[in-house]
């Protein structure tokens, strides 16, 4: 009886850490993605650049992707659940980034450009 109440105390042990590493992982998640937005949101606002959902979404997309790195390179290792992961690749690193920036400036690579398709 004993071993069964050791052996239940470390499957909840190892729950709520878990618990706990996901609500922080989701609050960190969540506070990076909103500070990323509001400051690019000022950016867009002084530009005069009025987003449309397609490019919300490759915004969403970049700020999720960027959060992901920070998390998975360098907040994943400070956390309360020790586990053996690794870093990402350099290289993997590298094309993440660069395809996030990229839609982060595509908006302003869109101004001026409008295509409308007319019918006769």
């Amino acid at each position: 009886m004993k071993y069964l109440l050791k052996v239940a105390l470390i499957y909840l042990k190892y729950l709520f850490i878990f618990l706990f590493e996901f609500i922080r992982t989701a609050i960190i998640v969540s506070v990076g993605y909103l500070l990323l937005f509001g400051i690019q949101q000022i950016f867009y606002n002084l530009a005069n650049i009025q987003l449309t959902i397609p490019m919300l979404v490759l915004i969403a997309i970049a700020n999720i992707t960027i959060m992901f790195l920070i998390y998975r390179n360098h907040l994943q290792f400070s956390g309360w659940f020790k586990n053996k992961s690794y870093k990402l690749s350099e290289s993997v690193t590298k094309v993440l980034l660069y395809i996030s920036v990229f839609f982060i400036i595509y908006p302003f690579l869109h101004i001026g450009v409008n295509i409308t398709l007319t019918l006769i």
